[in-house]
Order: structure tokens, then sequence, then C-alpha cells
């Protein structure tokens, strides 16, 4: 009897064994990247985003032909109607949405809402050559309200003013502030009226070498501002640096709001949107991406006798 025991418990011990070690041999899959980025996404993007949104998806899809990215171009109205209503399930808008607003479309697709800043944009506050000075934040507050410095805005259809009124809490704008068709307008205006203060897209000046910036600079001077960052007085105008640390005050973030995990491709094009080839995107389209990418610094060694040109990155 013992042995027939013995016997069945060594059978046992086998068998389970002989599972383990089948489960051992099973390799679990994890798709590839290009796996991942198949398909077709129908994103919605604000229309004051189109040129460097369709520059990304452009860059996107030659990296991975078996994506199809849709771009359904609108304003940050209705896009964000249709994010209410369910609609809309991914998203590029020029603003973060609100705690009430996440919730809601949390509700509404019975997913939680994530969102995720891809890169900040900025207006540069200009005036004619020589004619810029330092504001406090309240003398930058009382241009806008103050009914009595010309501002003119660039673009007559755009929504520049929404980042006063979200960074600078402005609600009742004073009747001094002009809309005109582009900037070459705007840059005219301000050569003829030296009182006058210009709100641009900092894109138009980002390149400082580029010659269209040179000649913009050229004809105007930029504002900068005396304000509070981190509990610190600095003084702080449109550049990359003030706008990166958010301590320059006209800032917008571009944010990528994501609420159908079912389709891959969301993900996978939020994920390529993070990454150092469309941060070098978004800052030749005079974008600052939330995680800059690294700087490639090339040594020029070659005089040396014996040595080569070195490389690293910083």
């Amino acid at each position: 009897m013992k042995n027939i025991v013995r016997v069945l418990f060594i059978l046992v011990v086998i068998l389970s064994l002989s599972a383990c070690s089948e489960d051992a041999l099973k390799i679990k899959y994890y798709p590839t990247i290009e796996e991942k980025n198949t398909g077709t996404l129908e994103i919605y993007c604000d229309e004051d985003l189109k040129s460097i949104a369709e520059q990304q998806i452009e860059i996107f899809v030659l990296n991975y032909p078996a994506a199809n990215v849709k771009p359904i171009f609108a304003s940050e109205k209705v896009i964000v109607e249709k994010l209410l209503n369910g609609t809309a399930r991914t998203a590029i808008l020029s603003r973060n949405l609100s705690k009430a607003e996440t919730d809601k479309i949390s509700q509404v697709n019975a997913i939680k809402c994530s969102q995720h800043v891809l890169a900040k944009s900025a207006l540069a506050l200009v005036s004619k050559k020589g004619e810029a000075k330092t504001l406090t934040d309240t003398e930058l507050k009382g241009l806008f309200t103050n009914g009595k410095t010309p501002i003119i805005v660039e673009g007559k259809e755009s929504n520049r003013l929404k980042i006063v009124t979200t960074e600078l809490g402005v609600t009742n704008f004073g009747n001094q502030i002009f809309a005109m068709n582009n900037l070459d307008s705007v840059l005219t205006y301000l050569e003829q009226n030296k009182d006058a203060v210009g709100l641009i897209d900092y894109a138009n000046i980002s390149d400082e070498n580029s010659p269209k910036a040179k000649e913009i600079l050229s004809k105007i001077s930029v504002f900068k501002v005396n304000t509070n960052c981190d509990s610190i007085t600095e003084i702080v105008s449109a550049n990359p640096n003030d706008i990166y640390t958010g301590c320059y005050p006209l800032v917008a973030p571009i944010n990528y709001v994501l609420t159908d995990l079912q389709n891959k491709l969301s993900g996978g094009f939020l994920n390529f949107l993070i990454k150092p080839k469309a941060s070098r995107i978004f800052l030749r389209g005079g974008f600052i991406p939330f995680l800059l990418p690294e700087r490639e610094i090339i040594i020029d060694t070659s005089a040396v006798k014996g040595e080569k040109q070195s490389k690293f990155n910083k």
C-alpha cells in the first residue's frame, strides 16, 4: 500500500513539473511599435494648430506607413463640445480641460479622460523698434483694460486673446483692441504708430537666425515683464527658457486629450509626439516641447594630428 502511495506521489510531482516546464516555455508576445501603430485614427485638432499638426502627422505616417491619421480641424469650442458628448475620442487643443470637463468626458465614455501637454505656444508683446519697455504684472494686465493703448492682434479669426483671458484673468477688454489680417499688417501699423502694442505669435521670431525672424526683429522690440516666478522676482520675456519654465505669462499648452484606449493608434501617436523627433518638429515650428530633445555637439579635432572628429550628446 505504501509503495502504491509513493508511486502516485511521484507521478503527481512529475506531472506538476511537466506543467510548469510547459508554462515556462511559453513566451508572452508583445507587439512591436510598428504593429501598434497600425489602423486608422480620427483626431480633432484646434484649427489654430493646423500647420504644426499636419507636420507631425506627415512625419509620423512616414515612419509608420500602416498608420492612417485623419485630422479634423475645428474651433476649440466645437472640439470641446464633441468631447463632452462623446463623438470625439482623441483631440489636440490649445488649452487644458477643466476638472469639470474631464469628469464629464470620463462619465460619457465610461473611461477616464487623460490629457498630456505636448508643448507650449506663446504670444510676444511687441512695439515699434526702440519703444518697448519692462512692465509689471499690473501694467501688463492694464494694457488690455485701460482703453488707452492701441493693441493690434495678429489674425482677425484668431483666438489669441483667450491666452490673455486664461493667464491674466482679463474678461472685460478695452475698446482699443483691434485685429488685423496678418503679421505684415501688424508690423506696418506699429511702424506708423509708436504708442501702439502688437500681440503676435512667438513662433514668428523664435528662430532669431532665420532671415524672416531677423527682418521682423529689425522692425520691432519685445516687451519684458517684471513678474514673480517661484517666489522670486524675475524679468522675463518671450524666449525659450522663460516659456519652458512657465515664468513668462502669455503661454498656452498644446494639449493631447485621450479617451479611447481601444484604438491603440491613439496612444501610439501620443507616444510619438513626446519623443525627440517630434520635439524637434515642435521647436522648428516655434513651439517649446514639453520634453526638450538632447543637443548634439560636434567637436572638430581634425586639426590635431592623429585625432578624428568626435561627437557626443549633451
